[in-house]
C-alpha cells in the first residue's frame, strides 16, 4: 500500500524597507518640507534607517542647480532655484527596492554682515550693548558702512525716532536730539548675492543734571 506524501511548499516574500529616510544635514534650515540652501554650498546626504544591504544611487533633479555624485551623495550648487534628490536603494536579498528623496531650494549667496561706523567731531561714536552712543550736545554725525559682498549700492533711512532727524544720501546726520533711533541700513542685491539688510541703534544721551547742593541751613 503507498502512502501519500504531502508537500509544502514554501514562497519567500522580501520585505519593504518602510524606515528608510533621506538624511539631510541637520545645519541646512527646512520650511515646508523644502531644504533651503545657497548657490555655492556643498554638502552630503545619505540615506538612513536602511536594514539591507542594497547599493544606494543618487540622482539631481536639475543639474544646472545642483549636481550630486550618484555613490557618496556629495551635493555641489551651482545656481538658483528648486531641485530634488532622489536616492535609489537596490533590492537586497531580503528586502525590496526603495526610493527615498529631499526636495531644496537653492537661493543666491547671502552677503558677509555690513561693518557700520558713527563719528562725530572726528571721534568714532562707542558701543554699549549694540547701541552707538552720542553725547547729548551732538546734533550732527556720520554714517560710514563698509562690508557686505558684491557691488550694490548702500542705502539707507532713520526708519524710528524723532521726526525732524534726517540721513543725507552722503551719510551726513542731522537733527540729532536725546532720545533713540534706528537705522535701517540696505545693501542692494546683485546677480551674484542677496539683499542684506541690517539694523543699527544710536542713543542721543540726555544731559547730566547739575550737582545737587545741599544745605543744612
Amino acid at each position: 500500500e503507498e502512502k501519500s506524501q504531502n508537500i509544502l511548499t514554501f514562497t519567500a516574500i522580501k520585505a519593504d524597507e518602510t524606515s528608510a529616510e533621506m538624511a539631510v544635514p541637520s545645519d541646512i534650515t527646512v520650511k515646508k518640507g523644502i531644504y533651503q540652501t545657497a548657490e555655492g554650498e556643498e554638502f552630503s546626504v545619505s540615506v538612513r534607517g536602511l536594514k539591507g544591504t542594497g547599493a544606494v544611487t543618487y540622482t539631481s533633479s536639475d543639474k544646472s542647480i545642483a549636481t550630486v555624485e550618484a555613490t557618496t551623495g556629495a551635493i555641489k550648487v551651482v545656481g538658483i532655484g528648486d531641485f530634488t534628490i532622489t536616492a535609489d536603494v537596490a533590492e537586497s536579498e531580503f528586502y525590496n527596492a526603495k526610493t527615498v528623496s529631499a526636495r531644496f531650494h537653492a537661493l543666491l549667496p547671502s552677503q558677509a554682515e555690513l561693518v557700520c561706523t558713527i563719528t562725530y567731531d572726528g571721534k568714532e561714536a562707542e558701543i554699549a550693548d549694540g547701541t552707538y552712543i552720542l553725547p547729548h550736545e551732538v546734533s550732527t554725525a556720520a554714517l560710514t558702512v563698509t562690508g557686505g559682498s558684491g557691488e550694490g549700492a548702500v542705502s539707507y533711512e532713520i526708519t524710528s525716532g524723532d521726526e525732524e532727524a534726517s540721513l543725507a544720501e552722503d551719510g551726513t546726520i542731522t537733527g540729532l536730539k536725546t532720545g533713540e533711533y534706528e537705522i535701517t541700513v540696505i545693501k542692494a542685491g546683485t546677480s551674484s548675492y542677496e539683499e542684506k539688510i541690517q539694523k543699527i541703534k544710536l542713543r542721543v544721551k540726555a544731559q547730566a543734571q547739575a550737582p545737587l547742593t545741599l544745605s543744612t541751613d
